[in-house]
């Protein structure tokens, strides 16, 4: 071998040794900030969260209940006889100096039937503000309903920040957790009701159809109790005053239960498609879509059929937003959310927490308290991050952020 080839094979036999050592480095670094990024998931998971203050003038009570709806079979039961069961989880004004005590985030049967992983942060940790069974507010007689449907496979009680702020405000705030599409529900019996194949069978525009009658039963339960008396929260309702909502998948039933009944006076959908008759149907109320992205053409043509044909309608964009952070998620620790977050990929949960709340008050305080808000009607937004579309008919208006928002 000449001296030409030997130099050669030792150069190259030297760059594949510290090929190797730089791969193994690599390797640990990677490994390294894996278990670290694992390691900050877990802990931040075991802490204690606080959910922000709701800022209305009412305290914040809670309750929940389960119904059977009598007159309507289970169409998630395959086989068919067992009637439609429900939970629903209820924020409402309530009076300040009523005591009682607080209720959990999430009560122990649920959370013990709720699978998570270590990376979950732990329902026992999340401190929320409303009172158990507190009495009813006695400033009004009657209060209007927004019930609120979540996104797919989840719950109401991920919506506790949102429900909280709301009842704040003066509305009753009714959760639903559609059984056998929420991954579990949990009945004053100790039943449990995990989600199921059959949510699958017949496609989205079975299921949303399913959800919003479930939104619908719940609406006749309201009326049922309410005409039978007594001192219940349901004698407190404002029940020619009832909106409804939706996060995701729930978004989408809340569009679909305007469009099956007229009872609702007006609807909104946060981030979520639609499915239905509601897309060749339209409704005849006052919509809201609140969404991340507008820019899929099946998405706009939709949305555009159905603002088109509502009396009044809106659509907001919010820039950068994470779909989740609708939800209490938007004040947990997520690392790759939290890190977007810093370098602006993302828009803060918290800003969208507040966003959300202030469009969603604006826009119910108008079609069920007849209160206007600047928020609809300026030409101009306070918030740089979005843009909010109003629909009367085919005339669109388009607002701008102020000069002093930027």
């Amino acid at each position: 071998m000449s001296s030409y080839h030997l130099r050669m094979r030792t150069l190259f036999a030297g760059m594949g040794i510290a090929v190797v050592k730089g791969t193994v480095w690599v390797v640990v670094a990677a490994a390294a900030t894996v278990g670290t990024t694992a390691a900050i998931s877990i802990w931040n998971a075991n802490r204690t969260v606080i959910l922000p203050n709701p800022g209305g003038p009412f305290a914040v009570g809670r309750s929940m209940y389960a119904w059977r709806d009598e007159v309507r079979e289970d169409p998630l039961v395959r086989g068919g006889g067992a009637k439609r069961e429900l939970m629903v989880w209820l924020w409402y004004p309530a009076e300040a100096t009523g005591g009682g005590h607080p209720a959990a985030y999430l009560p122990d049967p649920w959370m013990s039937a709720l699978e998570q992983t270590s990376f979950d942060q732990k329902p026992n940790l999340v401190r929320a503000h409303a009172i158990e069974e507190a009495p009813v507010a006695a400033a009004q007689a009657r209060y209007p309903v927004l019930i609120f449907s979540p996104g797919s496979g989840g719950l109401p009680f991920e919506y506790t920040a949102l429900a909280e702020e709301l009842a704040s405000h003066g509305y009753v705030v009714a959760g639903v957790a559609h059984t056998y599409s929420s991954r579990v529900v949990v009945f004053p019996d100790r039943r449990i009701a995990r989600s199921s194949q059959a949510r699958f069978d017949g496609g989205d525009d079975r299921l949303v159809t399913i959800w919003a009658a479930d939104l619908i039963s719940l609406l006749n339960e309201m009326q049922r109790a309410q005409a039978t008396g007594g001192t219940s929260i349901f004698a407190r309702l404002d029940l020619q005053r009832i909106g409804v909502l939706g996060h995701s998948f729930g978004g989408a039933a809340a569009a679909q239960a305007c469009s099956m009944d007229a009872r609702f006076k007006a609807g909104m959908d946060l981030d979520g498609s639609v499915h239905g008759d509601v897309t060749k149907n339209g409704v005849s109320q006052p919509f809201f879509f609140m969404i991340g992205r507008y820019d899929n053409a099946v998405q706009k043509q939709e949305i555009n059929f159905i603002l088109e044909r509502s009396p009044e309608g809106y659509i907001l964009t919010i820039k950068n937003l994470t779909h989740g952070n609708f939800g209490d998620r938007a004040v947990f620790f997520d690392p790759g959310e939290k890190f977007a977050e810093l370098v602006g990929a993302r828009l803060d949960g918290r800003k969208t927490l507040t966003i959300a709340n202030a469009y969603i008050e604006a826009f119910f305080g108008k079609y069920l308290m007849a209160a206007e808000s600047p928020l609809l009607n300026a030409d101009r937004t306070p918030y740089p991050e979005v843009e909010l579309r109003s629909y009367t008919g085919s005339n669109i208006h388009l607002s701008h952020p102020t000069r002093n928002s930027q």
